[in-house]
């Protein structure tokens, strides 16, 4: 069962949206991609923020103000803009030859998609944690000669 369809749903899914041209399929499931990308933003930026609190003895300059709380916002916007770009890529790749079930790739291409998608977030408090835990002299040297 991926992303919550059971085989059954999968089957009536995949006979409904066969018919569609590769645009329509892809732009019939953008909004849910997009909902996901804000809610996977939102609950990284959480983690982001818990992490700064957990470690603020091991990373003193760490602030957080509206400021910094804004520069990400709109980095983050950005970032589903580039997103959103490379979901066009989805609709591209139906033009691969030698495809032996369209249905199947394009569930695989979606999910695979859409799975990377929703992790990538998750990097810069995966990566701030890594460095907080194993290299926390890190955040002390100074940058001054």
């Amino acid at each position: 069962m991926l992303l919550g369809l059971s085989t059954k749903n999968m089957a009536a899914e995949t006979s409904r949206y066969s018919e569609l041209t590769p645009f329509q399929w892809w732009e019939s499931r953008r909004l849910r991609y997009k909902v996901s990308l804000v809610v996977a933003g939102l609950i990284a930026f959480f983690v982001y923020i818990t992490e700064l609190a957990v470690f603020s003895d091991r990373i003193p300059d760490a602030e957080i103000n509206l400021f910094m709380i804004g520069l990400q916002g709109v980095g983050y916007l950005l970032f589903m803009l580039v997103a959103n770009g490379f979901y066009f890529l989805g609709a591209l790749s139906e033009r691969l030859p030698h495809m032996r079930s369209l249905a199947s790739h394009r569930r695989l291409a979606y999910e695979l998609g859409f799975w990377f998608s929703m992790a990538l977030p998750f990097l810069p408090p995966l990566l701030l944690a890594y460095y907080a835990v194993f290299y926390p002299e890190a955040w002390h040297q100074s940058i001054h000669p």
